[in-house]
């Protein structure tokens, strides 16, 4: 992996991103085809543990839908950023604008969770699962882009997302052993978002049944929805393609047509 010392860029030919990232001021090159991530932090030892992570993540399988940073910014020797391609589409939160078919939205959420299932493989806890880390390339294939805050190899994640905070709050679970079991769970919390376009703790049960009553595969996910809400611990949470399949979502849809 090669390493570009800061003071090599000119970011003034960049073109800085109007992102929600309290970890990362994020840049893109002008032909669309790298970003550019510097990080917020100062803090050096957080700085080596995602450099150990980079070295890891650079051995896995390629056949992984997630983005990996191809080369270090460098700073007096320290890990400062990282440059990475550009997944040309839109965030997750950002697609209701463009998809308004909910079985289009499942789908993509199969997809998340297939990948998920191959991270996992790969003993990695991705632990700050959120809508803004995961983009819904043109391919319409679901990326996850911002994987070097992961817990890997049995080390504990630099990062947790809100959605998993809140849950951990609301069951009262220790927030350091952040486990494969809990990326499911988020992952399923996420799902719920998506598909409703609010936080999973404002989507009310009346709201939930109203819609599964049109949407079968609501209703083939209510008792997870159902488990989740009521705070419980230790669920044995599936990922969500051991649930449903996409033969069941293209047939749903088209009995919605």
């Amino acid at each position: 992996m090669n390493k570009i010392n800061v003071n090599e860029i000119d970011f003034s030919k960049l073109n800085k991103l109007d992102v929600e990232s309290s970890e990362n001021t994020v840049y893109l090159d002008d032909k669309n085809e790298k970003i550019y991530k510097m990080f917020l932090s100062k803090d050096l030892d957080l700085s080596k543990k995602k450099e150990k992570n980079l070295e890891v993540l650079n051995g896995i399988k390629k056949d992984i839908n997630i983005v990996i940073p191809e080369h270090k910014i460098m700073s007096n020797g320290t890990l400062i950023g990282t440059i990475e391609r550009y997944i040309k589409g839109e965030d997750l939160r950002d697609i209701n604008h463009r998809f308004s078919n909910i079985y289009d939205k499942i789908l993509f959420c199969l997809d998340m969770s297939k990948t998920l299932e191959k991270i996992h493989k790969e003993n990695i806890v991705v632990s700050d699962i959120n809508p803004g880390n995961i983009r819904i390339g043109e391919d319409k294939k679901a990326y996850y882009i911002d994987i070097l805050n992961a817990g890997i190899n049995g080390r504990s994640p630099l990062a947790t997302s809100k959605i998993l905070l809140n849950y951990i709050r609301n069951v009262k679970i220790d927030t350091k052993n952040v486990t494969k079991e809990l990326d499911r769970i988020t992952m399923m919390m996420l799902i719920f978002e998506t598909l409703f376009n609010k936080e999973f703790y404002y989507i009310t049960y009346y709201e939930y049944m109203s819609r599964a009553e049109k949407i079968k595969t609501l209703m083939d996910l209510v008792s997870y929805y159902e488990l989740i809400r009521t705070n419980q611990k230790n669920i044995d949470m599936p990922y969500l393609h051991e649930i449903i399949s996409d033969c069941n979502v293209k047939k749903y849809k088209k009995e919605m047509r």
